[in-house]
């Protein structure tokens, strides 16, 4: 009896052992991913399985049982909507432009997980005119597998602009997908003077990364029901693009992601599948 014990404790502890160490990995070193999208070809395709790099910026501390994967399932529901203390362990690097970057939605939990290329970091001044993007006013070199985003005629551009509500025409109604700017990508410590025109640029970042209640009432500013003039950040916010920028949906539709939604960095197709099959010329292929 008492060996037979031994040995069904021995089963359990093995199998809690690997599921710590897989847990382990999966939050603190790297994960895969499927894409799901052709919203980054021809880079990435879909049916790709890639593998996502959490160390090169520092794997994201779980603040709470929701954030860590599986256990999550037995959060209650409702749990999922707090907000949580922010701490990430130091990375091997930090993000640069041209970098595929792997990140959660910046406003919309439902819409998960995302990898676009990133083309604005901290401070940055960007700006697209007609298709060529501009980094602190030079031109950034696209990769040779980008799908670049070519002039558009006015007459088309509900193509590139499905919902009228996007942050460009929330920011700019004569802003289009390639032609706009400059935009400042915020950084912590960053301050602004309010102005009718950058109110409508950082409002969903005050309000909704940083979780103030500001509004616009009869042209003046309110942050937490006091006016104000001024706004100091307190997050960095970067700014990303798919690179096949005619059909993809990303910051120029939802506007700055937040620090605290990296995951990693997108490092290697392990594996790729597709509608026409099997691709193993894509397998264990670098990302760049």
């Amino acid at each position: 009896m008492i060996k037979k014990t031994r040995k069904y404790l021995s089963i359990v502890i093995s199998i809690l052992l690997v599921i710590l160490i897989s847990l382990t990995i999966k939050i603190f070193i790297f994960e895969i991913y499927d894409i799901k999208s052709s919203s980054m070809e021809y880079t990435l395709l879909e049916g790709d399985k890639i593998l996502v790099n959490k160390l090169v910026y520092g794997p994201k501390v779980p603040s709470s049982i929701e954030e860590i994967p599986w256990l999550n399932l037995f959060c209650p529901q409702h749990a999922k909507h707090k907000q949580n203390l922010y701490r990430r362990i130091n990375g091997l690097s930090k993000v640069q432009n041209g970098d595929i970057v792997v990140f959660l939605h910046p406003y919309n939990n439902a819409k998960g997980i995302l990898i676009k290329r990133c083309i604005g970091l901290p401070g940055d001044t960007i700006e697209v005119r007609n298709g060529k993007i501009f980094i602190n006013n030079y031109i950034f070199n696209d990769s040779k597998y980008i799908n670049p985003l070519p002039a558009v005629d006015s007459n088309l551009i509900n193509i590139h602009i499905p919902d009228k509500h996007t942050f460009l025409n929330e920011v700019n109604q004569s802003w289009t997908n390639d032609n706009f700017g400059p935009i400042i990508i915020p950084f912590e410590g960053m301050s602004i003077n309010f102005t009718l025109e950058n109110i409508r640029m950082y409002k969903k970042a005050i309000g909704f990364s940083e979780n103030n209640i500001i509004k616009e009432h009869n042209g003046k500013i309110y942050l937490e029901g006091i006016e104000t003039t001024k706004y100091t950040f307190l997050k960095n916010f970067y700014f990303m693009i798919g690179d096949n920028r005619n059909i993809s949906i990303d910051s120029r539709d939802w506007g700055f992601v937040p620090e605290e939604n990296l995951i990693g960095k997108a490092s290697i197709i392990l594996f790729s599948n597709n509608k026409d099959g099997v691709n193993i010329g894509r397998f264990f292929k670098f990302i760049n």
